[in-house]
């Protein structure tokens, strides 16, 4: 699979196909719209089999959250790991005005490599405690 480039807007496909129109070959359209033959000519083609330049509408539920906002649930985790998906998703809320389920926050963060564990509690231990701790360990290691 070749490299995918940003799709042509539909002004540029209506200008080839009234260039083609007009008379001008393909290699000769290409050339003065400075793209290539074979995108000249794919939508040439789509044109004579459908009869419009139009993009099909795209399959699939559109996402809710646009890229910056998943990345404001990244950041969100980063900075307080132990929040849950719930808070998340009303703090979302409030923030962008959008309604969404907690699964949601779920999916963005598996998506971005947080998969829903938290570092352990380790308890405290004090200096006069850890000092305490290491001449015992001392006592016993010789």
């Amino acid at each position: 699979m070749g490299r995918k480039k940003p799709e042509i807007r539909i002004e540029m496909k209506k200008l080839t196909v009234d260039l083609y129109k007009s008379g001008k070959s393909i290699r000769k359209v290409g050339d003065i719209l400075k793209i290539s033959k074979s995108t000249v000519f794919s939508i040439i083609s789509k044109y004579r089999k459908t009869g419009s330049v139009e993009n099909k509408a795209r399959t699939g539920r559109p996402a809710i959250f646009t890229p910056r906002e998943q990345r404001w649930f990244v950041k969100e985790i980063t900075i307080n790991p132990k929040i849950s998906a719930v808070k998340l998703t009303l703090e979302a809320r409030k923030r962008f005005g959008k309604r969404s389920y907690p699964e949601t926050a779920s999916n963005i963060l598996r998506n971005h490599d947080f998969h829903a564990r938290v570092a352990r509690k380790k308890p405290f231990i004090s200096r006069v405690n850890q000092k305490e701790r290491l001449k015992f360990a001392r006592c016993y290691f010789k």
